[in-house]
């Protein structure tokens, strides 16, 4: 899978998932030999704040080969919003001594 940019500030980029994760390659073997991967179109993630998922071309292009099936794939990106800032009780405190007793 191809992604493109960055999430939002203060997110990150969780796991990513392509459904199916694999694809067939049908045609010359000399040519299949040679294949490893194949890559989807850019996935732009661009100043996300949410999960999403997207349905995206397959990008290949073979000279003898093409793809059997699957000419797209839904690639699921999870994002991870940042921790919740810790509640911060302005009021005025007073600490006590637990021995002192005048008060």
């Amino acid at each position: 899978m191809v992604l493109a940019g960055q999430p939002a500030a203060g997110y990150q980029l969780g796991p990513v998932v392509a459904v199916p994760g694999r694809v067939v390659v049908e045609g010359a073997e000399g040519e299949l030999k040679n294949i490893n991967e194949v890559k989807t179109e850019p996935v732009e993630i661009e100043g996300v704040k949410d999960s999403f998922a997207l349905i995206v071309p397959v990008n290949y292009v073979g000279t003898y080969t093409a793809l059997k099936d699957h000419k797209t794939v839904e690639v699921q990106v999870t994002i991870i919003a940042p921790p919740a800032p810790l509640l911060n009780d302005s009021a005025p405190t007073e600490h006590i001594d637990p021995g002192d007793v005048s008060q």
